[in-house]
């Protein structure tokens, strides 16, 4: 069976075989074969396929061939849809490995195991016989056999008749048969066959197509009455109509379309069949599967048209229509046919070697416009495949278009809601998006002249005009027929050309003399030779500038005086000039270029963004800001729509004018005049006599005339209110954004001496926005101007480390900022010059004098001292005398700008101006001027004392002194405090006290270092009476005496072995004791090697030397009564461990010798029994000496009652 039981074969196939015995004679790896066919992965039916074939033609054997045909016959009709072609595949490659087989027999079996006469089993049935003839035509082997392939084609013809089940495979499959047989196979066997299904071509698709197939194939065999006439056109619209709704769900073009479009080329009626078929029979019935066919035909016929007819084709209704859909189907939920057409121009430019062709099918769409703009967009991908010679002269055919534009040559469309007018504006705005995107797009192949040809015409064209042609401009000598808006191309153009040059790869080699980028950065907007594409730009407008004569630049520079602008300047012009449109794609241009641009940047292009940032400046209208237009409305801003609501606010406004404040003086008199005329008022007051009705509709109509007029006058004054309300947020919005441009130069460029030029500026500017009341607007540009101040200037890492010339200058200018400061009446204003004048004190602190120039030629030149030894270009004694006229007002005065927090800062930025400041700050802790005045001394003190730096430099007596002097000044301030009775008066004792904490820490640490060193040293003796004393001391100090702890001493294991010490044997005297036996004058055998001459004076020399050795060494700290134990550890040190500052041991001795260890110590536990000697000594061990050692807790610990409870270890810390 083919595929898995019960679901790859149908009801018939699972039927019992009446031969079961050959089944059971096959492998199982052949049977397995079947079972792969079937299954879903197609990978692994092409291996099992492959597999079938190579075992039946390795080894063929009749039964294996049998049983192989059998289950691949029947597999052919199998339920599953994967199974189906993979059963048909296998069946094909095993008729066209065994060519033995007959065709007919195969056939045979297959129309009677898939018999279309059962109506239960048709479906299986009808895909089985398609599969089968479909496996007989793929092996190859159709054609050989006529009467096979006369019955495949009937069978085919039968099947076509059920499309429920089939659809149109059979037709399909019948076309292929046709499109592969030869020319004699065809007019001898099928061409009978054939024959009604060729006379009713015009009834489907699919018989159209074989009739097709047939005329392209076989064009004089193929009977044909003309299939191009005027008669059949209708049908033949009629025909592609139903496949293009066939083929709805699978946008693609319907088969038998291209085939008609080849035949119509075939026959020389492709202008007839275009014109009669397409355009009036597709597009006529505007219905979406017919234009989208018409669409796709225009598409697919591209390839095999000549030059003239893709000019009639690209000029037609086909083209129209398909402008008006790009049109409509802007909107979200409509179907967008775009990118299927820019995939078949993409693919037409990809395989099209004639550039006239390219250029023909790039104009025509470059053409398609509505109301003067082209509907294919700007950025279009398909240039990358242009030939060099077709890249050229489109370009040109651009830059032609842009200075005569010629809206007649264009192939101009419209909906029905829009009027029939062109703009040559939006024309000349895409043209020039088009250049610049040909020069952004990496895949095109270009090189720097055409790249800087692009460049100088969208540059000149966008800031210069011509005055009278030149030779030496080239792009002067080309006439502009339509005069240029230029306020919308230095929109459109220049920003996003900056753009692209920025961000343009390196286009070729670069020589090897050109200067390379820094290591890990792309040539990214340089040329090949290192420089940039922006100053190359620049250069060339300088050259313009110079041709005074023959252009001149739309929009004055400022930058051109008595001098020539350099480069640079010229483009900070065109950058603020870019920045003055409210566009945010030119606020990203402008930053990026500008990083670029500023490490080039001089003095005179600095001032040209200061000038925009001047307060003084903002009504000079030196930088002009336009609003965008065509932009976009809110509601609330609308005109049209609220043209009557302005007019009745106005009205509103003009009587609360008139009911809450004064009448216009004005209004009133030409009211009074035309009552008065009319006899309503008579000397101020109404008259008394009746008015008639003439008299009455006279004066109405005079009122109505006075408060028409009066209304309108109102709703000017708002207008312009609204017109001054709308600059200055344009003004405000255009200043945020040349903040930009000071931002990206302080952040590419801290250490450049132009940096100093910006801190007056934006002091001023900060000043200025915080000394009156500002919208949200201005608040923000108030709040970026303040964080780009102190975060990007004041705390820059990075600083200007060059300017040892303008040392004076500078603190002229710190003088200046501190001055200022103490004027300011805001604190927060002060505080900005305050923290400037701390930068300019880091700068001039961080520079280095000029050296002298050295005498001669050969004179050393002498090394610079390092900046802590006073190298720096700092005037410290003017410095000091400035902060302490600031310190000494703020501390006297009673309403002064200056803050605690200013001169804290002062003091940790630079600590050698706190130590100077220290003999100011002392006397104002008593002689305030208020107690809040005294509060800030102490915390200033406080801060001061509390800082490293002011400590290393004060070390030894200044030290002591400042610390005496602030206690005696502190005691002073706290006994002169009486109840604190305001906060002014808390605040003082508060900082006063905490600074009295702090001193009589410090004191009383160094105090405590002091009797510490002192304790540890050998200067008390061996007396006790000096130790007590100084733990006495230190028990004031906090520092208790810590419990003395009993220690028995015991023996040292790692001491030498004297001779005789070990342990006698009960019973027997010592060898010591022993009488020797020797010959008379015979000397004493040496012990251990020692001479025998002098082996009593060695014993005696020895004892004397370890005596003197245990004399002369250091106690461990102070015992009882004074007794050392030791050398201690330095002060700061924990105390070492017991086990290693302990004495050796003593041994007992008995008579001189060593015995074993005494009990209690760490020797030997065996008991000392005592007894008799024969020498009458006794062996009991002597007495083991006890020692009190007095423990000290290490430096740290905490003292008190509370810690003096607790229990020390055996190493002087609390379990």
């Amino acid at each position: 069976m083919a595929g898995e039981p019960g679901e790859a074969a149908g009801p018939e196939e699972r039927a019992p075989s009446p031969a079961p015995a050959p089944l059971l004679q096959q492998s199982r790896d052949f049977l397995d074969l079947f079972w792969g066919i079937a299954k879903p992965d197609q990978e692994a039916r092409l291996a099992a396929t492959a597999a079938l074939g190579d075992a039946l033609r390795s080894a063929p054997r009749e039964a294996e061939l049998q049983y192989a045909l059998k289950r691949l016959i029947e597999g052919l009709g199998a339920t599953r849809e994967a199974a189906r072609p993979g059963f048909s595949l296998a069946l094909s490659q095993v008729l066209q490995a065994l060519e033995d087989v007959p065709l007919q027999g195969v056939l045979e079996q297959i129309r009677e195991k898939h018999d279309l006469q059962r109506k239960k089993l048709f479906r299986s049935a009808a895909f089985g016989n398609f599969f089968g003839v479909l496996a007989l035509f793929q092996s190859g082997r159709l054609v050989k056999d006529p009467k096979a392939l006369v019955a495949c084609v009937q069978l085919l013809q039968s099947l076509a008749q059920h499309r429920n089940h089939l659809q149109d495979l059979p037709r399909r499959t019948l076309v292929d048969i046709v499109a592969e047989i030869p020319e004699p196979v065809f007019e001898e066997v099928l061409l009978g066959v054939l024959q009604a299904d060729l006379a009713a071509a015009f009834s489907t698709p699919e018989q159209l197509q074989l009739l097709l197939v047939g005329l392209q194939k076989f064009p004089a065999t193929t009977p044909t009455s003309g299939s191009f006439s005027l008669t059949c056109f209708s049908r033949l619209v009629e025909v592609l109509q139903a496949a293009a709704k066939s083929v709805k769900k699978e946008k693609v073009l319907p088969p038998v379309g291209l085939d008609l479009l080849r035949v119509a080329l075939q026959e020389g009626a492709f202008e007839l069949f275009w014109k009669g078929v397409v355009e009036k029979g597709l597009l006529e019935e505007h219905s979406g599967p017919g234009s989208y066919t018409a669409f796709r035909l225009l598409g697919s016929v591209l390839p095999l048209l000549s030059l003239e007819q893709l000019q009639v084709v690209l000029r037609g209704e086909v083209m129209r229509r398909y402008g008006d859909h790009v049109l409509s189907a802007q909107l979200p939920s409509r179907f967008k046919f775009a990118p299927e057409m820019e995939k078949y121009v993409d693919s037409f430019l990809e395989g099209c070697p004639d550039p006239e062709k390219q250029l023909a099918v790039l104009v025509a769409f470059s053409s398609l416009t509505n109301q003067g703009y082209p509907v294919v967009p700007s950025l279009w991908p398909v240039v990358r495949h242009l030939q060099p010679e077709a890249l050229e002269r489109y370009c040109k055919w651009l830059r032609d278009m842009f200075l005569r534009p010629d809206l007649g040559r264009c192939l101009e469309f419209s909906t029905s809601r829009q009027k029939k007018t062109a703009s040559v504006f939006r024309f000349r705005k895409w043209l020039i998006q088009r250049l610049s995107s040909i020069v952004e797009n990496a895949q095109v192949a270009k090189d720097e002249a055409f790249v800087m040809g692009i460049a100088r015409f969208c540059f000149f064209h966008s800031f210069f005009e011509t005055k009278k042609p030149s030779k030496d401009i080239p792009e002067s000598e080309q006439q502009v027929s339509v005069p240029l808006d230029m306020s919308g191309l230095t929109r459109v153009c220049s920003a996003s050309l900056l753009q692209t040059l920025n961000s343009l790869p390196l286009l070729g080699e670069a020589p090897k003399t050109a200067p390379g980028p820094p290591r890990g950065k792309a040539n990214h907007g340089v040329t090949a030779d290192g420089r940039l594409w922006a100053q190359h730009l620049v250069q060339y407008a300088a050259l313009l500038l110079s041709h005074g004569k023959h252009v001149r630049p739309v929009r004055p520079f400022t930058a051109a005086g008595a001098d020539e602008p350099q480069w640079v300047e010229v483009m900070v012009e065109i950058l603020l000039s870019l920045l003055a449109q409210p566009s945010r794609l030119m606020r990203q241009v402008c930053r990026s270029v500008f990083a670029r641009v500023c490490p080039h940047l001089n003095r005179r292009a600095l001032q040209l963004i200061l000038d925009v940032l001047d307060p003084d400046q903002e009504d000079d209208g030196a930088v002009v800001v336009t609003e965008e237009p065509g932009r976009k409305k809110g509601p609330d801003s609308s005109e049209d729509s609220g043209s009557e609501e302005d007019s009745e606010g106005s009205e509103e406004d003009s009587l609360d004018e008139g009911s809450d404040g004064e009448v216009d003086s004005g209004f009133r008199q030409r009211l009074m005049s035309v009552l008065q005329a009319g006899k309503a008022l008579v000397n101020g007051q109404s008259s008394e006599e009746e008015l008639d009705d003439d008299a009455m509709l006279a004066l109405d109509a005079r009122l109505a005339s006075l408060f028409a007029e009066q209304k309108l006058r109102a709703q000017a004054r708002r207008r312009e209110k609204d017109q001054a309300r709308k600059e200055k947020s344009l003004r405000c919005d255009f200043k945020i954004k040349v903040l930009d441009l000071v931002e990206g130069f302080l952040t590419k460029q801290p250490e450049n001496p132009l940096v100093l030029e910006l801190v007056e500026p934006l002091l001023a500017v900060i000043e200025r926005s915080m000394s009156r009341d500002s919208a949200k607007q201005e608040q923000d540009f108030l709040r970026k101007t303040a964080d780009i101040f102190t975060n990007q200037l004041c705390r820059a890492k990075q600083y200007c480390r060059s300017v040892a010339d303008q040392a004076e200058e500078l603190h002229v200018v710190l003088e200046r900022l501190v001055e200022q400061a103490g004027r300011q009446a805001d604190s927060a204003v002060a505080l900005y010059h305050f923290s400037a004048s701390l930068y300019l004190l880091r700068v001039l602190k961080g520079n280095m004098p000029k050296p002298p120039a050295p005498l001669g030629m050969w004179a050393p030149r002498p090394h610079p001292p390092p900046p802590s030894q006073g190298s720096s270009c700092l005037d410290l004694a003017r410095v000091t005398r400035l902060y302490a006229e600031a310190l000494t007002g703020f501390l006297s005065k009673r309403n002064s700008p200056f803050t605690a927090a200013m001169f804290v800062d002062l003091f940790t930025r630079h600590p050698v101006i706190c130590q100077q400041l220290m003999p100011v700050v002392l006397p104002f802790i008593t002689t305030g001027a208020r107690p809040y005045h005294q509060a800030q001394a102490c915390l200033l003190l406080l801060k001061a004392l509390q800082m490293r730096e002011l400590k290393q430099a004060l070390e030894g007596p200044a030290w002591q002194e400042l610390i005496g002097d602030s206690l005696r000044q502190t005691t002073e301030s706290l006994r002169a405090v009486g109840k604190a009775v305001n906060k002014s008066a808390h605040l003082k004792m508060f900082k006063a006290l905490e600074l009295l904490v702090f001193l009589i820490k410090t004191a009383a640490t160094a105090a405590l270092a002091a009797l510490q060193t002192l304790r540890q040293s050998d200067h008390l003796g061996t007396t006790g009476r000096l130790s007590d004393l100084t733990w006495q001391a230190l028990k004031l100090l906090g520092v208790p005496r810590p419990k003395e702890e009993k220690v028995k001493v015991a023996e040292n294991k790692g001491a030498p072995e004297e001779p005789g010490s070990r342990k006698r044997k009960k019973g027997f005297l010592p060898d010591t004791k022993k009488r020797s036996k020797r010959r008379l004058g015979e000397p004493a055998a040496p012990v251990d090697g020692e001479d025998p001459g002098n082996a009593t004076q060695g014993t005696k020399r020895k004892r004397k030397r370890k005596k003197r050795a245990r004399q002369q060494q250091p106690p461990l700290g102070p015992g009882v009564n004074g007794t050392g134990q030791g050398s201690g550890p330095p002060s700061g040190t924990p105390s070492p461990r017991a086990s290693q500052t302990k004495d050796p041991e003593p041994k007992a001795v008995v008579n001189g010798d060593a015995q074993s260890p005494a009990p209690g110590s760490s020797g030997s536990k065996r008991k000392l029994r005592g007894g008799k000697r024969k020498n009458g000594l006794e062996a009991a061990p002597a007495a083991t000496p006890l020692q009190k050692k007095a423990r000290l807790p290490p430096p740290g610990t905490p003292s008190g009652p509370k810690a003096r409870r607790k229990k020390l270890g055996p190493e002087g810390s609390a379990k």
